[in-house]
């Protein structure tokens, strides 16, 4: 087959990571993949295989690539295009409607519950997500969530034949994760936190819900000595930090920023904590039980008790629940965790088997077939 993945760039964002590992691993199997992209650029460029050629569109937005992406397909007409990211997807439909001759079926992978999108959206798009998806999801070839709650948001919004929908999860698990899990941090920080520790992963981002967890954090530490790993960036962390020291838990928390292996301070942790308001899938969830982690989870829409089979896997809580959440954690540091049983279950999401499935779709849809 020849295939082309189409994202914005090559930024360190979830869908490009997964659209990354799945050119690789595609080209690995010797099919012809390209990598089209609004603009060649993002700290994801040193990953990709030098099997995969990159079409860059060179363009500052999404909506400026549209002519340049139909001439794309009427010039090179691969077999398949799949596109990830709302906005992408929308402009990979439309292009398909500027090359009316081009071959190429259109495949669209939603990351997102567009329905909580549009409700918590603080720009237009947001807000509009669904309607757009009701004009415009239902003229591509397939579409696919990266969950069944995912799909399932996206029946609910745009009428879509039910032999062109379908859900399949995020390949995760990579050769590269599994040679990120030997690393171990040196942060100087684990010699002072001599206690057990909890650890959350993510942008600082008001999705995330992080405020509910610093609240929970400082009910546990009323009443264990326990430490709180955050790791990651964004908008919010100095509303965080803010909040940590009203608490009075400040000297407990250690705020990293971003950092490169995740994994590497995962190993430091007795509890993986997720207190997300929604989540499509929740990659963060599967690096967690690869290191045998215990999980407590918010049981927020959609991808974390699906990863997490309904609690087989984890606790889950309801969400915007400190009180919950805290008792939570305190619980499943009392419990007994099998590592090994958390490990199998993180390579259910390996991208050798997510991409199977993706290569099932792909035969389907370029035969014609329901």
């Amino acid at each position: 087959m020849k295939l082309a993945f189409f994202i914005p760039d090559l930024a360190g964002g979830g869908a490009q990571r997964m659209i990354v590992n799945m050119a690789n691993e595609f080209a690995s199997r010797g099919h012809e993949v390209d990598l089209v992209l609004v603009k060649n650029q993002g700290e994801y460029q040193n990953l990709l295989s030098k099997e995969v050629n990159i079409v860059d569109l060179d363009k500052p937005r999404a909506l400026f690539a549209l002519p340049a992406l139909a001439a794309y397909l009427r010039e090179n007409q691969p077999d398949a295009l799949l596109s990830a990211l709302f906005y992408v997807n929308v402009i990979a439909v439309l292009a398909k409607f500027l090359a009316p001759k081009a071959k190429t079926k259109i495949i669209i992978s939603e990351r997102n519950h567009l329905s909580v999108k549009a409700q918590y959206g603080e720009s237009w798009p947001d807000r509009a997500a669904p309607w757009i998806v009701r004009l415009i999801y239902p003229f591509a070839d397939a579409v696919v969530g990266i969950s069944q709650g995912v799909m399932q948001d996206i029946q609910k919004n745009a009428n879509i034949r039910p032999n062109r929908i379908s859900w399949i999860h995020n390949p995760v698990v990579t050769k590269g994760l599994l040679e990120n899990l030997k690393e171990t941090s040196k942060d100087e920080w684990f010699e002072q936190a001599k206690s057990q520790i909890i650890v959350m992963s993510g942008r600082l981002v008001h999705q995330k819900d992080y405020v509910t967890a610093v609240c929970a954090y400082e009910k546990i530490v009323q009443k264990r000595d326990i430490r709180l790993l955050i790791l990651g960036e964004g908008a919010l962390r100095g509303e965080l930090e803010a909040l940590a020291e009203q608490l009075g838990v400040e000297d407990k928390i250690h705020f990293t920023g971003f950092v490169e292996n995740p994994l590497s301070y995962m190993k430091h942790a007795d509890l993986f904590v997720l207190s997300s308001i929604h989540e499509g899938f929740g990659n963060v969830v599967v690096e967690a039980l690869l290191c045998g982690l215990p999980v407590v989870s918010t049981d927020c829409p959609s991808g974390p008790a699906e990863i997490l089979q309904d609690g087989e896997f984890g606790t889950l809580v309801p969400v915007c629940d400190p009180q919950a959440l805290s008792d939570a954690i305190i619980s499943a540091l009392d419990k007994e965790c099998d590592p090994e049983k958390q490990k199998a279950r993180a390579m259910d999401f390996t991208v050798e088997n997510i991409c199977s499935q993706y290569e099932g779709l792909f035969n389907k849809v370029i035969g014609g077939e329901k």
